[in-house]
């Protein structure tokens, strides 16, 4: 017959006081009751079900040639070939190679053909510049919230012609939140936006000109229906200095970014306190809401 006992000090049982590890003398019990209670409310599933979706799109993995995040269903598996190695970590290990379309395309060609260096490689050192530390080693939820910041707009740099350097400026094409300042001939600046697929203009003066015309249809061309664009001119504050639209027009922007489309278009600022903001904000190196009174037109 074996007695049991509940004395871990018990040498009948094998284990004395001095084998236990000191972290594991001291024990907390802790109730899980509430755990139980939130897992089963239907409510919390919503609400994790919800998140499940709303991450489903978002790109987790790397192509192991050019280091871009995509989805598992972007990636296809291929073996390691001697071409691969080469554009690959020195301490890659596997054999099988996760590689997005662009770089197979090009990196993995079809049999015959001679594979070439992607473009986009990281070992091609196409990188602009050297990650932040603020951006370096981050967890799958700090990815996620990375990719929800989408760039609105792209500067590609075309090949000299005529002894030129030539820029393009590319506006996205995804109907998105989007802001943008405008800088006309006449030193005026205003600021636009894109809401539920509309464009917004907030003038401080109300004056819009043709150049800033020429550059809303530039730059939301894709949102034009039936060859016209419609731009919609928000009802804001207006200015009291000639010379304070450069001001108002950040500030508008940062109240649009900052609190959203519907507060900024209440926004009622203290244009004296204006000029003071936007230069300690210059100093700080970090932008704040400017002074708002809270008293709407």
């Amino acid at each position: 017959m074996v007695e049991l006992t509940n004395d871990i000090s018990d040498t009948a049982n094998g284990i004395g006081v001095d084998e236990v590890p000191p972290e594991l003398q001291d024990l907390k019990w802790v109730e899980i009751a509430s755990m139980v209670a939130l897992l089963s409310n239907p409510h919390f599933e919503v609400i994790i079900d919800n998140f499940n979706k709303g991450i489903r799109d978002f790109r987790f993995i790397p192509c192991k040639v050019c280091e871009r995040l995509y989805r598992q269903s972007e990636l296809d598996e291929v073996p390691l070939t001697d071409f691969l190695r080469t554009l690959l970590p020195a301490d890659f290990s596997s054999d099988i190679v996760m590689i997005c379309a662009d770089c197979k395309k090009v990196a993995v060609p079809p049999q015959g053909k001679v594979p070439t260096m992607p473009p986009m490689t990281a070992a091609n050192g196409m990188g602009v510049d050297e990650v932040p530390p603020e951006l370096q080693d981050l967890n799958w939820v700090e990815t996620v919230l990375v990719q929800l910041a989408k760039p609105f707009q792209t500067m590609i740099k075309l090949k000299p012609y005529g002894h030129r350097q030539l820029n393009l400026v590319r506006a996205s094409r995804e109907e998105q939140p989007t802001l943008q300042e405008h800088h006309n001939a006449l030193e005026h600046w205003i600021t636009s936006c894109v809401y539920n697929g509309d464009v917004y203009v907030f003038d401080s003066l109300l004056s819009i000109h043709r150049d800033i015309d020429s550059q809303l249809c530039h730059v939301y061309h894709h949102f034009t229906s039936e060859s016209q664009l419609v731009v919609n001119t928000v009802n804001c504050q207006q200015q009291d200095d000639y010379e304070l639209c450069r001001v108002m027009a950040i500030a508008f922007a940062m109240e649009s970014v900052m609190n959203g489309f519907y507060p900024a278009i209440l926004a009622w600022f203290d244009q004296p306190q204006m000029r003071k903001w936007l230069a300690t904000c210059l100093e700080a190196k970090k932008f704040h809401l400017c002074p708002n009174t809270g008293t709407t037109k």
